[in-house]
């Protein structure tokens, strides 16, 4: 199943910076030929388009096809130490040099997680502490309450019964995938002659997740991700990489069916998916990755990116009665 997904081959790798020789840890991997579909989409003809959708739903159904029991990130076995984990199933046509477990998330303090509420309380926490010692969002108008408010919703998920009864459904029995994480056109080379995907790279956040994960940081290029302006009913046109969504109609049903027809789930038929989108972007929102850094000047941007995750994490919170 995997080695029929384009990706450079691994020559060699150190993850011990002490014991590399080059005092740093490193991947040493094929180059594969082809240019980022990135330089490449908006020039290609609608037919070409379509050609490289279908390769990615292809591929896209041989990832998804992955499944484990726990969220977590890759790491070989030795590495784990007494944190748990599980390995890949040899059942599922992979058969990895090393034997690598799913164990702590690579953007999370936790991990590997049973339970989807399990990983929404970890990551959530980990987004608070952020918060907690970023002293520009903590200069936002409102922080004190804002952090109560924060705090408060995500103690609700301690358990089932005490989580906001309009989203209990959607935190049950959430299937856990093989997922990319940035499955974005930087991210997939093609050849211009002959428009096939030759290669699927950067895999640092790949790893197993909700069944929903991928679709909320790939696909935009295709109308098909679950954007911040979809889940908050924003103007899409209002974004910084925004894409015209009426011309992207027609690629969106055309790639959604070609998936269906590989049985992959999608946006349109995950069950309970627009809640945790909502998940999803609350925890993103609450500190912002890009804010957190000193930075002196600021940039005007980020006063507005404060604004707009401040409005979205307390649209989040009153939606919801908090």
């Amino acid at each position: 199943m995997c080695s029929s997904i384009p990706v450079p081959k691994v020559y060699g790798y150190c993850t011990d910076r002490e014991k590399s020789g080059v005092n740093a840890e490193y991947i040493l991997m094929e180059k594969i030929n082809g240019e980022p579909l990135k330089y490449l989409w908006k020039k290609m003809l609608p037919a070409e388009k379509s050609f490289i959708l279908e390769q990615l739903a292809e591929i896209y159904g041989k990832i998804q096809k992955i499944t484990f029991s726990q969220i977590g990130s890759f790491q070989l076995e030795s590495s784990i130490g007494d944190t748990g984990g599980i390995g890949l199933d040899p059942q599922q046509d992979i058969e990895p040099e090393h034997n690598l477990v799913v164990g702590k998330g690579i953007d999370f303090h936790g991990g590997p997680c049973d339970t989807y509420l399990e990983y929404f309380k970890s990551s959530a926490k980990t987004e608070i502490e952020f918060l907690r010692t970023c002293p520009f969002m903590r200069e936002a108008e409102g922080y004190e309450k804002r952090l109560e408010r924060i705090e408060n919703f995500v103690a609700a998920f301690n358990n089932l019964e005490s989580v906001p009864e309009s989203m209990r459904e959607a935190v049950v029995d959430v299937p856990f995938v093989f997922t990319h994480g940035d499955l974005e056109p930087q991210n997939i080379l093609v050849d211009e002659e002959t428009m096939k995907v030759t290669g699927i790279i950067d895999w640092e956040f790949s790893g197993a997740s909700p069944v929903d994960e991928d679709w909320f940081c790939s696909f935009a290029f295709a109308g098909s991700d679950t954007s911040v302006w979809r889940v908050f009913n924003e103007d899409p046109s209002n974004g910084d990489d925004c894409f015209d969504q009426e011309m992207l109609k027609p690629l969106r049903e055309y790639f959604l069916e070609q998936l269906k027809t590989k049985e992959v789930l999608t946006p349109d038929d995950i069950p309970g998916h627009m809640i945790r989108s909502e998940l999803f972007y609350f925890k993103g929102y609450i500190c912002p990755w890009w804010l957190r850094e000193k930075r002196d000047p600021r940039p005007e941007r980020h006063y507005r990116d404060r604004d707009d995750a401040c409005n979205r994490v307390d649209a989040i919170l009153s939606k919801h009665g908090f």
